[in-house]
């Protein structure tokens, strides 16, 4: 027999003006992100990600029940991976083109 789910009343709830500016700002910090993962971009993308998804996951974490939290923690660990691996392999490649 399957379990009924009772649906919460505050999930269903409009966000407030300020709810759902932070959660378009926490969409596009994750999409900054995910266009972050381009090979070239990524030098510059990767900081604002991360960046971005920090400033975004503090304002969120003011308003309770916040449903864009997960998008904004995404963001800053994705922007903050892709910022230390695009740097790392551009180093590597200057000391590789150097042939001490």
């Amino acid at each position: 027999m399957a379990r009924s789910r009772r649906r919460n009343e505050e999930a269903d709830a409009p966000l407030s003006p300020e709810g759902e500016a932070i959660r378009q700002a926490a969409q596009r910090a994750y999409f900054l992100s995910l266009f972050a993962l381009i090979p070239g971009p990524s030098l510059v993308l990767g900081p604002i990600a991360a960046a971005t998804g920090l400033i975004v996951y503090r304002r969120a974490a003011r308003e309770p029940g916040f449903p864009g939290r997960a998008s904004a923690l995404v963001a800053l660990v994705l922007g903050s991976a892709i910022t230390l691996t695009a740097w790392a392999g551009l180093t590597l490649m200057v000391i590789g083109l150097r042939g001490d």
